[in-house]
């Protein structure tokens, strides 16, 4: 599943696997005409997780790559 940011982290693009995604895990109400424009921001609510994804934002934005895998 792949987003992309714009520079004031809203959602802007999703891959055409997203939709199926969220069905999948019980959050239709997330499909992709849910969440384009919004910013991601409004999906993450812990703290430490926010610090962690705004840590990850400013690297990836300085032009270092950065992959990692979800479960």
């Amino acid at each position: 599943i792949r987003y992309t940011l714009n520079d004031s982290d809203e959602i802007v693009a999703v891959n055409d696997d997203w939709d199926a995604f969220a069905t999948a895990n019980g959050a239709p109400h997330l499909a992709a005409g849910q969440v384009l424009g919004r910013s991601l921001w409004e999906f993450v609510t812990d703290d430490t997780t926010r610090l962690l994804y705004r840590d990850v934002l400013a690297r990836v934005r300085r032009d270092r790559a950065i992959r990692f895998t979800f479960r």
